[in-house]
């Protein structure tokens, strides 16, 4: 009933990294009034003494201005949290109040105030490196709908992890959306990005989907594999390929098959493997392929697969790998801009391109290729 718990000193105590973990600002005093503390005992430092701020990149004592220490506020607006650095004793707690549930309604508060979500379902996400094994992984992301209140969150990651992921709105983030009358959907932005190229691969797996509404379809959006994966088909697991520094962005859908074909991606995941013909046919100088992968394999055994799709001469040397990545779901579209490897342009003639698909043990799942024919 007093709040939200942002770290606790066990049973060594010791240094605690952590921030506002709901929307809004709350000052220091009031933490510290809400807060389990034992600074009083002989020898220890008072808890305004050992309380760290970020700010501008570099943390700042609190009591830097012991007149204005206890009113110095920790903020969380647009999703992301001021950072707070503290020292607790062992058997200590540090504890965030808030008072407003529309405001400042954490996860764990939901269930504390006896305001509980219709529905719910939570989003752990697990790193897969290049040969398949297994990296960070974080059960944290939650999402739902309640008919008392919202909620939100800001990006929390661990320290270490090699990824960083949340929801977002406009306003900020949000996880628990209010329910309103003649609403038939919600939709939540969730983003992912990575910040460790050796682990490139990301499974999403929602459990609580049973929990959903029997009359209500669920559906997550992939924009940039041109295709949209219904949550309950799919056993509520999602794998994608997400690079360094790229950011990844999904939607999640939920609601009455109006509302969730009114706002997801018209096509759904390809059901099997295909290679278009180039267009045009004959070129000069760029041509287009395009062709289509199943979501045959997740997990670690999507982050060891591959595709590729490369361009040969009448006496199969190899003129361009135009494609060579994970073999993830989707729908592509390629350019080859008539050149080779050294970026030459070639000559009139004709060439084929293949396509060929391995899963994780090297086996060829699919394989095809197709004539086209340059004019110069």
């Amino acid at each position: 009933s007093k709040g939200f718990v942002m770290a606790t000193g066990g049973t060594a105590g010791g240094w605690r990294l952590s921030a506002l973990p709901f929307m809004g600002a709350v000052s220091q005093r009031s933490i510290v009034s809400a807060s389990e503390l034992s600074d009083t005992a002989s020898g220890r430092v008072s808890i305004f003494n050992r309380m760290w701020k970020l700010d501008n990149n570099q943390f700042v004592e609190f009591n830097s201005d012991p007149a204005n220490s206890p009113y110095v506020k920790l903020y969380s607006t647009k999703g992301y949290g001021d950072g707070l650095l503290v020292y607790l004793y062992p058997g200590e707690k540090l504890i965030a109040p808030f008072s407003d549930d529309n405001t400042y309604l954490p996860v764990a508060g939901l269930y504390k105030t006896g305001s509980s979500p219709e529905w719910k379902s939570a989003i752990s996400i697990t790193s897969y490196d290049r040969k398949g094994n297994t990296g960070a992984s974080n059960s944290f992301y939650q999402f739902g709908v309640s008919s008392s209140s919202s909620m939100s969150l800001p990006v929390l990651s661990a320290p270490g992890q090699t990824f960083e992921a949340g929801f977002k709105t406009a306003d900020g983030l949000a996880a628990i959306s209010r329910k309103k009358a003649g609403v038939a959907g919600w939709i939540w932005n969730y983003s992912v990005t990575s910040t460790d190229d050796a682990n490139s691969v990301m499974k999403l797996t929602f459990s609580g989907i049973k929990d959903i509404p029997d009359e209500l379809e669920v559906v997550i959006d992939n924009p940039a594999g041109g295709f949209s994966t219904d949550l309950r088909k799919s056993g509520g697991e999602f794998t994608f390929e997400c690079n360094t520094g790229v950011l990844r962005e999904f939607r999640i859908i939920a609601g009455d098959s109006t509302f969730v074909n009114a706002n997801a991606i018209k096509n759904r995941a390809p059901a099997v493997f295909s290679l278009a013909q180039n267009m045009p046919n004959p070129f000069n100088p760029v041509t287009y392929m395009s062709f289509q992968i199943p979501d045959f394999t997740s997990g670690s055994a999507l982050a060891a697969s591959r595709a590729k799709l490369v361009v040969y001469d009448v006496r199969g040397r190899e003129i361009k790998r135009i494609y060579d990545r994970t073999a993830q779901a989707g729908y592509y579209k390629v350019v080859w801009d008539g050149k080779n490897e050294f970026n030459s342009p070639v000559a009139s003639g004709v060439y084929f391109y293949k396509l060929t698909v391995l899963d994780s043990r090297g086996v060829i799942r699919f394989q095809n290729s197709r004539k086209m024919v340059m004019l110069r």
